[in-house]
């Protein structure tokens, strides 16, 4: 038997596409994260955010319990001797522990120090790089020395130091060997660390990764790609999703914004939206495609 709506049925197919809407986005929030040929791709939500009052935090690439690495800011005061002559210390460390985790970086040429390597977008790690094996790691360091002799004397040490960028990683999950990336932000003064995202190999002793925020649409998205780059949305489509639109959404569901995808690529500013977290919908050869973007 064939059922007809009549019109006063509208409001009740309104209200279910309501409640089926509000179940994608319950089940795009609860499965928070994004995997990629086994890349696992993750946001801060809220963004961890550290200075010298803060607790120190550890950090669970894979949730597994087994903590890699601890990050904390630490003022830093004290007595040194310059020349041999006596003179103190002012400033902030930005630092971190390891513990399951090994950083990629290289020995600093006269210093033997290990320092760390600051990757960017796009660049790979690897089992080709190096890996630290010492138990802690200066992100960043800015003191004022105070000298009686040749008066103040700044020192600024680390290559997170006013900067964001990626730290690459060597950890174990059990006995098997992963790789994997942690977007980090340090203050000009390394009095605050920033944790954005990380990512992470969940195949073992796969390598090399690429440092990126992209992962599957989980709504499959053949014909189209969602690169978020920065605060810059750049969406390329088969020619038979042009005229598709882009709706971009809070957590909790809220629509904040649409563009008609006008071009084969498309370019949508982020840079009006607030630091955070959101979800895109778009069309795709399959029907709607979603993906996580994250404003800086």
């Amino acid at each position: 038997m064939i059922k007809v709506f009549k019109n006063n049925a509208a409001p009740q197919l309104k209200s279910i596409y309501s409640s089926l809407f509000c179940l994608l986005f319950l089940i795009l929030t609860t499965h928070f994260f994004a995997q990629e040929d086994g890349v696992v791709v993750n946001q801060f939500v809220p963004l961890v955010i550290l200075d010298a009052a803060s607790d120190p935090y550890s950090f669970d690439f894979n949730d597994d319990g087994i903590v890699e690495f601890v990050f904390l800011v630490q003022d830093l005061t004290g007595d040194t001797m310059i020349g041999g002559l006596p003179a103190t210390y002012a400033g902030a460390g930005s630092v971190m522990d390891a513990v399951n985790g090994r950083p990629a970086g290289s020995i600093s040429e006269g210093s033997n120090v290990f320092d760390l390597m600051n990757l960017n977008l796009g660049e790979q790690v690897s089992s080709s790089l190096d890996f630290g094996t010492d138990d802690s790691f200066s992100l960043a360091i800015d003191l004022v020395i105070n000298s009686s002799v040749i008066g103040l004397v700044p020192y600024q040490y680390g290559t997170f130091l006013g900067s964001s960028g990626y730290l690459g990683a060597e950890f174990l999950i059990g006995t098997e060997t992963h790789y994997g990336w942690i977007e980090i932000g340090v203050s000009a003064d390394a009095g605050l660390i920033t944790l954005y995202s990380y990512g992470y190999e969940s195949n073992p002793n796969t390598s090399p990764i690429i440092i990126n925020h992209l992962g599957v649409n989980e709504m499959g998205g053949e014909g189209i790609s969602i690169v978020n780059y920065g605060n810059t949305l750049t969406v390329e489509l088969s020619n038979e999703l042009v005229g598709g639109e882009l709706r971009i959404f809070s957590l909790s569901g809220t629509e904040l914004h649409n563009v008609k995808l006008e071009d084969i690529e498309n370019v949508v500013d982020l840079n009006h939206f607030d630091t955070g977290v959101y979800i895109v919908t778009a069309p795709s050869k399959q029907g709607l495609t979603s993906q996580k973007i994250f404003v800086h």
